[in-house]
C-alpha cells in the first residue's frame, strides 16, 4: 500500500486577518470580491472575480465545520458546480469568529485555490470592539480603542469610569474613541470596569452600541484578580482526519491530506484517487515532480493548519 498521508489533526494557529472593508484577495489572477466583516443578522455575499470564467468548475470550501458548512455556506444549488457566488455566515449564537473561504477554480485544466478571511460578529461583541489588556501592572500606561477599523467618522463616544476605576488611574485622556490612561501601583490587586457608548446614525435612526472591558491591574506581590470576562475572538478547529491512499474511494471532495511536505484539497475525488494523480511521493519514496498532473485533481491547502 502506497502510503499517501499520514493522520492529519487540523487546528487552528493565531493569524493576524484584515476585519473590516471590501478587501479583494487576488491570487493566480482571481479574485474573491467579499466583506471582511459580517454581522449574526446578514451573512455575507462572496462573488468570484476574473473574465472568462463562464462555465468553469468552480469549488467552493471553507473552515467550517461540516454542520456548518452544510447550513451556512450556500451555493446555487441548481448549478453548485458554476456559482461564482456564495454566502456565508452563521445565524449561530457564537462569539466573535474568523471564517476562512477557499475556492478551487478550473483554469485550462488545472484547479487553482483562491481565498479570502472575513470575521464575524458574535451575539453580544463586534469585530470592531473594545480593545485593550486584560491585565497591566502598576505603573503602566494603558490603551483602550473601539475605533472602527474602517475610519467612521460619524460615531460620537461617551466614555463610563466608575469610582472604583477612577480612584487607581490618572492622566486620563478622551479622544472619541480612545481612552489612555496610567494605572496606579497599588499594594492589592484591583480589577477595574470601563464603559463607552458609541452612538451613531444608520438610516436615519440614532443607533446606540455599548461596550465594557475589564483590566486586572496587578499589585506588588501580582495576585490576580477575580475572573476578567472579556470575549475573546475564536477560532473554529477542523475535523480529523486518517487518510491512506489505497486507490480505492479513500479520499472524497474536500478530504485533506499531506503529501511531499505539502497539504493538499481533494478536488475531483475520481481523480484523486487514481494514482495518475498522486500529488505525493511515489512508490519508490522519491518525490512526485509532476505537479501538473496533481493540479487536476488536488489544490493546495490555504486553511491554517498544522500536523500532529
Amino acid at each position: 500500500m502506497n502510503t499517501l498521508s499520514k493522520t492529519v489533526l487540523s487546528v487552528f494557529v493565531p493569524c493576524a486577518l484584515l476585519l473590516s472593508g471590501n478587501v479583494l484577495a487576488l491570487e493566480n489572477n482571481f479574485l474573491i470580491d467579499g466583506p471582511t466583516h459580517v454581522t449574526q443578522k446578514a451573512p455575507g455575499t462572496f462573488t468570484l472575480k476574473k473574465l472568462g470564467i463562464d462555465n468553469t468548475k468552480i469549488y467552493w470550501f471553507s473552515d467550517y465545520t461540516q454542520y456548518e458548512s452544510d447550513n451556512f455556506l450556500k451555493v446555487n444549488k441548481e448549478y453548485p458546480f458554476l456559482s461564482t457566488s456564495v454566502t456565508a455566515g452563521t445565524t449561530l449564537n457564537v462569539p466573535v469568529i474568523y471564517t476562512i473561504l477557499q475556492a478551487a477554480v478550473e483554469d485550462n485544466g488545472e484547479y487553482v485555490n483562491v481565498t479570502h478571511a472575513f470575521c464575524q460578529d458574535g451575539l453580544y461583541m463586534k469585530c470592531d470592539s473594545l480593545k485593550g489588556p486584560d491585565r497591566v501592572l502598576g505603573g503602566t500606561d494603558v490603551t483602550l480603542d473601539v475605533s472602527p477599523s474602517k475610519g467612521e467618522t460619524q460615531q460620537t463616544y461617551a466614555w463610563n469610569i466608575n469610582q472604583n476605576a477612577a480612584k487607581y488611574i490618572k492622566n486620563v485622556k478622551m479622544n472619541r474613541g480612545v481612552l489612555t490612561f496610567t494605572a496606579k501601583k497599588s499594594e492589592e490587586s484591583q480589577k477595574l470596569t470601563f464603559n463607552v457608548e458609541v452612538s451613531q446614525k444608520v438610516a436615519g435612526k440614532r443607533q446606540l452600541s455599548n461596550y465594557t472591558h475589564e483590566i486586572c491591574v496587578l499589585g506588588i506581590y501580582h495576585q490576580e484578580c477575580s475572573a476578567i470576562t472579556n470575549p475573546t475572538m475564536m477560532h473554529k478547529s477542523l475535523e480529523k482526519a486518517q487518510l491512506y491512499w489505497t486507490g480505492l474511494d479513500t479520499f472524497k471532495q474536500g478530504s485533506i491530506v499531506q503529501a511531499g511536505g505539502y497539504q493538499y484539497i481533494c478536488v475531483d475525488e475520481n481523480k484523486c484517487n487514481d494514482k495518475s494523480y498522486n500529488p505525493g511521493p511515489n512508490r519508490d519514496g522519491s518525490e512526485n515532480n509532476d505537479m501538473k498532473a496533481a493540479r487536476q485533481a488536488w489544490i493546495f491547502n490555504s486553511f491554517p493548519l498544522q500536523i500532529n
